[in-house]
């Protein structure tokens, strides 16, 4: 029991952490660096990309979460983590020939709405990408046991690197 407190007390303080990280980010750093447009554009972009992952994925990193304390030995263990990522990544080539067939949709559709989000389409595309392995390596680490890593990783490492990112386009 008091292996699961320690952890659940250092996940807690790394979510507190990244709650002030992201606050700083928000409310600080977003406005002074970007306009409300560039702010408007840069969560666009991340929500199409959040919106695209499923469709990209096509469950892998579920199949990962579900099956892999099945595997009864190391070996059974890493071919069900190297076939979650041939998937991962087969999944996100059918995912790139659908997106490549609707492209004129997709970018008539954000051409009423939003055309400087079709400019960006490419970016989108590389978050779906990246999004993609996120949600394949995370299940794995929780497989794993190793929460406090992927605590970090998503509540502070991302919003590191999301300020990272923003000061770089400030410098640009």
């Amino acid at each position: 029991m008091r292996f699961i407190l320690n952890r659940s007390i250092i996940v807690s303080f790394i979510t507190y952490a990244g709650v002030i990280i992201g606050y700083l980010n928000l409310l600080w750093l977003f406005p002074r660096v970007m306009s409300l447009e560039e702010i408007g554009l840069f969560r666009t972009l991340q929500d199409i990309a959040l919106l695209f992952v499923p469709f990209a994925q096509l469950g892998a990193g579920q199949g990962l979460l579900r099956y892999f304390p099945y595997g009864a030995n190391r070996g059974e263990q890493k071919q069900l983590v190297t076939l979650a990522l041939l998937w991962s990544v087969g999944s996100f080539l059918l995912f790139l020939l659908l997106f490549w067939l609707l492209q004129d949709w997709i970018i008539q559709f954000f051409q009423d709405k939003a055309a400087t989000v079709n400019a960006y389409l490419p970016v989108v595309l590389l978050l779906t990408f990246i999004l993609n392995f996120q949600g394949i390596l995370e299940p794995l680490s929780r497989s794993l046991l190793k929460f406090r890593f992927v605590a970090f990783s998503r509540e502070i490492l991302l919003r590191l690197l999301t300020s990272a990112l923003i000061l770089l386009y400030f410098l640009s």
